[in-house]
C-alpha cells in the first residue's frame, strides 16, 4: 500500500507531482528501501510523529531535500485523522522569510521544515573596479539561512547538484575565500572546501548532544 494515495497530498509542487503530471505506471508507489543485510521495518507515520512530539526537524539544502521534505510532510499528514490540524505556518508574519517553509502537526506539537540554500555556504556579491560580481564564499556559511535551522532538534543537510561548472560560472572568477577570488578552481576542490567549512560550522555552532545532524549528498537527478 502507498504511504499516501496518489493525488491526496496538497503539499507537493506540481512540477514534481508524478500523479498530476500523468505518469502512466505506478510501481514507484510500492518501492521500498532495503539496505544490505538489514531488515528495515516499513515506515510508520504515527510512530514517527510520536517520536517527533514537541520537536522540530528541518531539511536544509537544494530541491532534492525539498522533495524529501514534501514527501515526509505528505506521509505524516496521511496518518493524522483531522487534516485541519496539519497546516502551513510559513505565511504567518513571524515565519515569512525567503527560503523558509514549515508545516505544523498540531496534535503532536511538532514541525517539519525546509530551508532553501543550494550551496550551504554563502553566495555574496563583491565590488570590483569593473562593477559588482557574484561570488561564492567557500569559507563562510550562509548567514541568512543558518539562524533559521540552528536550534532545530534534527537537521538533514544536503548539497551537491548545484556544484557543476554550468552553475558556478565554469569555476572562473566565482569561488572566493576572504577577499581572494580564484581565477580558476575545479569544482571538486571547491566542493571539498565548502564541506570543510560546513563541518567546522557544525562543530562550533551545533550542540550535537541535543541536535541530531545528518548529511546526504548526491542523488540521482530528478528531472527525468
Amino acid at each position: 500500500m502507498p504511504l499516501y494515495p496518489p493525488g491526496s497530498c496538497p503539499y507537493i509542487d506540481k512540477d514534481f507531482d508524478c500523479h498530476f503530471q500523468g505518469r502512466p505506471d505506478d510501481d514507484y508507489l510500492r518501492w521500498r528501501w532495503k539496505p544490505n543485510d538489514c531488515d528495515l521495518p516499513s515506515f510508520n507515520a504515527t510512530d514517527f510523529l510520536e517520536r517527533l512530539r514537541g520537536q522540530r526537524i528541518v531539511f536544509v539544502g537544494d530541491s532534492l531535500n525539498r522533495n524529501m521534505w514534501e514527501s515526509m510532510a505528505c506521509m505524516l499528514r496521511n496518518s493524522v485523522r483531522n487534516k485541519k490540524k496539519v497546516y502551513e505556518i510559513t505565511g504567518k508574519k513571524e515565519f515569512k522569510k525567503k527560503g523558509f517553509y514549515s508545516f505544523r502537526y498540531e496534535d503532536y506539537n511538532c514541525t517539519v521544515d525546509f530551508v532553501a540554500t543550494a550551496f550551504l555556504v554563502k553566495e555574496s556579491p563583491m565590488e570590483t573596479k569593473n562593477g559588482t560580481m557574484d561570488t561564492l564564499r567557500l569559507d563562510l556559511m550562509d548567514d541568512i539561512t543558518a539562524p533559521m535551522y540552528q536550534d532545530a532538534d534534527i537537521i538533514v543537510f544536503n548539497t551537491g547538484h548545484w556544484w557543476t561548472h554550468e552553475k558556478t560560472s565554469k569555476g572562473e572568477n566565482y569561488y572566493r575565500e576572504g577577499n581572494y577570488v580564484y581565477p580558476k578552481l575545479e569544482v571538486d576542490d571547491a566542493f571539498k572546501r565548502a564541506l570543510t567549512t560546513w563541518a567546522s560550522w557544525i562543530d562550533n555552532n551545533i550542540d550535537t548532544t541535543k541536535t541530531q545532524v545528518f548529511f546526504r549528498s548526491y542523488s540521482h537527478t530528478h528531472f527525468r
